[in-house]
């Protein structure tokens, strides 16, 4: 008080200018507020755009060119069955056949990625739908089998998972001549074991590897897992996928690779 009467200003007038700083100093600090909301808009509506454009991406992917590389699969295949085994146009039909595979684990590769930005996975709805799958439900008899948790996967994970049982599934089809397959996953030991199993007529144990049992393997190992191969001539074939267990039930991103056995 004594301050305010010295400089003969009345302490009405230091109230209100008091007041005229803070309300200054508050419709400054709202204008940052303002600026950052504005900001935060923004981003969540390039976000969205973003979303949208990825589904959109996808469903073309999906609808349009897999369809349509499924189809040129369909047609390799009634070609080879109609010429039957020639040496000469038999083993171009099946490079043929390969790369179109691998054209197909690529583009659900890309696809399971772009969803997978948005939403992570699950394991049993992966095994699941793989089960489902009309190329494979179509020619064989697919009995499922899983006695795990619900386990969570984040998008590099499931799109791995489906590759490897893609082509495990699509040599069931190419090379056991089956008509039953059991697609099993469990947990034991801490380590998950997901195994397509056929009534095929087997391998030899000479049997010599392709490169679809080394993408395999390859991809096992970028699990951090082992891929591993049970078969005997005229006793089926057994693909096995083995995967340590992460904290809190989920498959690891980057482990060590245990020593392949397949």
């Amino acid at each position: 008080m004594t301050v305010f009467q010295a400089v003969g200003i009345p302490m009405p007038v230091w109230r209100s200018l008091l007041g005229l700083i803070l309300l200054i100093a508050l419709l400054r600090a709202l204008e940052v507020f303002q600026v950052e909301i504005d900001r935060r808009i923004e981003e969540m509506e390039r976000a969205n755009i973003l979303t949208l454009e990825r589904e959109r991406i996808g469903r073309e992917l999906h609808d349009r060119v897999l369809q349509q590389i499924y189809a040129a699969g369909l047609l390799v295949e009634a070609v080879r069955e109609q010429c039957g085994w020639n040496p000469k146009v038999g083993p171009l039909l099946e490079e043929m056949l390969l790369a179109l595979n691998r054209a197909i684990e690529d583009v659900r590769l890309y696809i399971a990625t772009l969803h997978g930005m948005s939403q992570p996975g699950h394991l049993r709805a992966l095994l699941e739908e793989t089960a489902r799958d009309p190329r494979f439900r179509s020619m064989l008899d697919v009995e499922v089998r899983l006695d795990i948790p619900d386990l969570l996967l984040e998008p590099e994970q499931a799109a791995h998972l489906a590759a490897i049982l893609s082509e495990a599934f699509s040599n069931v089809l190419r090379h056991a001549r089956a008509r039953r397959v059991v697609l099993e996953a469990q947990v034991k030991d801490d380590r998950l074991r997901i195994g397509v199993r056929d009534d095929g007529v087997g391998m030899r144990p000479d049997h010599p590897v392709g490169m679809g049992l080394r993408s395999m393997r390859e991809r096992a190992r970028l699990l951090g897992g082992a891929l591993r191969i049970e078969s005997a001539p005229g006793q089926g074939t057994t693909v096995w996928l083995e995967l340590p267990m992460a904290e809190k039930g989920r498959p690891p991103d980057e482990a060590p690779a245990p020593a392949d056995r397949g």
